[in-house]
């Protein structure tokens, strides 16, 4: 929607424009949490994300125009039937300690280092730790699994995104030789299609060369056959133009 800058700007009941928000979000933390009677870290607090909506409101204080709606503070001449530039605004909370109306009391699985009465994070080697915080009741094998999958995944995503640095670098440095050759109708079309699929077989092989670096002190038969898998189209290549070379 555009407006002329002559014309006034549009403004709902309450003289806001439309688009203008007037609370902000915002996210109360506890200095102190406890399960159990043991005081929480603060790495441990933030892995505290999921959340349950306050469906009991109290009634607005005196003087507001708010009016409860549902689990909503709604703000606007017809909670019914909202028109443009009404607000909603509802809370949410999490870690409920007891059983309330909101929710039932929350339980967590805890991996972390117990000392002076309270968890901390466990130091293992180069500098890492370990503390994890999962919602309801986990054993401790399930817990490792699920950080052994989230590990694995975050691993492939890098690679994946390293793949693409890398066919993007290459794309950029063989530009010049798909701009030589693109005014050329049907020549064009073909080395530019060339050119790329060079790229994309190098930039994969590539990849998995320095993937099979990587593994190669730990698991080294599965870097030499990530190795292997990274040299094929290279011997598929050349046995093709070896074929070809004896046809003629």
């Amino acid at each position: 929607m555009k407006f002329d800058k002559k014309q006034p700007t549009p403004t709902t009941q309450s003289g806001r424009a439309p688009w203008e928000i007037p609370y902000e979000g915002w996210t109360q933390v506890a200095d102190e949490v406890f399960v159990e009677g043991v005081k929480l870290s603060t790495d441990l607090i933030g892995k505290i994300s999921w959340t349950h909506p306050i469906v009991v409101l109290p009634p607005p204080r005196a003087g507001s125009n708010a009016v409860v709606r549902d689990k909503y503070y709604y703000h606007g001449p017809h909670p019914g039937e909202p028109e443009v530039g009404d607000v909603r605004i509802f809370y949410e909370c999490s870690g409920i300690s007891g059983s309330t109306r909101v929710a039932a009391q929350e339980r967590v699985s805890i991996i972390a280092m117990f000392r002076d009465g309270q968890f901390h994070s466990f130091p293992l080697r180069k500098g890492r730790a370990v503390e994890f915080l999962y919602r309801g009741s986990k054993s401790i094998q399930e817990m490792f699994d699920a950080e052994q999958a989230l590990n694995t995944a975050r691993t492939w995503l890098l690679r994946l995104v390293g793949f693409l640095l890398m066919f993007l670098g290459l794309n950029i440095m063989t530009r010049i030789i798909v701009t030589l050759v693109d005014w050329i109708p049907i020549v064009g079309s073909v080395i530019t299609f060339s050119v790329t699929l060079f790229n994309l077989t190098l930039a994969a092989s590539l990849s998995l060369l320095t993937i099979a670096l990587c593994w190669m002190w730990h698991r080294p038969l599965f870097a030499t056959s990530i190795f292997g898998v990274s040299l094929l189209p290279w011997f598929f290549s050349a046995g093709r133009a070896k074929s070809a070379h004896h046809r003629r």
